[in-house]
């Protein structure tokens, strides 16, 4: 995935601006993209197994648990499951900017500035007025 081209046609597409995309970084679960949420699944023995389906296989799903993992995948059979519901949950990790160095928000600031002016070096946005 390419996460330059994803922001520029989140920002092409009017639905989010850079506060939005700002705020998707800051707070992943205020609201979830159908693109990349998750399900819970309720099992029968009590437990719950969050993630994302990645195979189904006749009885058999292949689900990922942790986005920052692809490897991570708990397989679970049908007949175990019980409910399946959407996930409240982002499977993007909470406090992902806290990990952020400044120059790093920085570099972000400046590809959603250069996203929005379209690459254009005389925009407002590159103005050092």
């Amino acid at each position: 995935m390419n996460l330059a081209f994803d922001l520029a046609a989140a920002l092409r597409s009017g639905k989010f601006g850079p506060r939005d995309l700002l705020e998707s970084i800051i707070e992943p679960s205020k609201e979830i993209s159908d693109q990349y949420g998750s399900m819970d699944f309720k099992m029968k023995n009590g437990s719950l197994v969050v993630g994302r389906i990645m195979n189904l296989k006749e009885d058999t799903l292949m689900v990922n648990i942790n986005m920052l993992d692809p490897n991570a995948i708990q397989t679970l059979k049908r007949g175990d499951i019980d409910r399946i519901n959407p996930s409240k949950i982002s499977m993007m990790p909470a406090g992902l900017v806290n990990m952020l160095k400044e120059d790093d928000i920085l570099d972000i600031l400046d590809l959603l500035s250069y996203l929005q002016s379209k690459g254009d070096p005389k925009h407002a946005f590159f103005s050092t007025k």
